[in-house]
């Protein structure tokens, strides 16, 4: 493994395997997100819910219906008409369109890494006789965390 030395002379392992959240993430949209969700934490009973609620579960299919009645908002907005809240009748900007996708997808996300997959293999690539050979493709298509679980 390739190491770096610094000019005060701390050395680190390579970085290059290594998540960069600071490159993949830009603070200024995280935070735009962060002040959506805040915002968007009392529920139509009144009652403040917290910021983690979601991570308890939405069932996926929920989350693909919301997504995409986001995404339609913001197609209109980006084609130069106006989305309106269906709730309280508000006009939607392209940023609250936005993040209510992005937090459709985050909960997509959380659901696929955090909940053992149901959904059976998909059928393999090479068929039935390659199968017997050793070649059978077992990836789940559900999910990305496969390997994680499977530990």
């Amino acid at each position: 493994m390739t190491m770096r030395t610094f000019s005060s002379g701390a050395t680190r392992d390579n970085s290059d395997d290594k998540l960069d959240y600071e490159g993949f993430i830009c603070p200024i949209a995280l935070e735009t997100y962060a002040e959506y969700l805040h915002k968007h934490r009392i529920q139509s009973d009144g009652k403040k819910r917290d910021s983690d609620s979601w991570q308890k579960g939405i069932p996926i299919k929920e989350c693909v219906k919301s997504l995409l009645r986001h995404t339609v908002d913001l197609w209109k907005i980006n084609r130069g008409h106006i989305a309106f809240d269906r709730k309280d009748g508000h006009e939607i900007n392209m940023s609250e369109a936005a993040c209510a996708i992005v937090f459709n997808a985050f909960a997509i996300l959380h659901e696929l890494a955090a909940l053992p997959c149901t959904i059976p293999p998909a059928p393999c690539q090479y068929g039935d006789e390659m199968a017997d050979q050793g070649s059978h493709d077992t990836s789940c298509h559900c999910c990305i965390r496969e390997d994680k679980r499977a530990a």
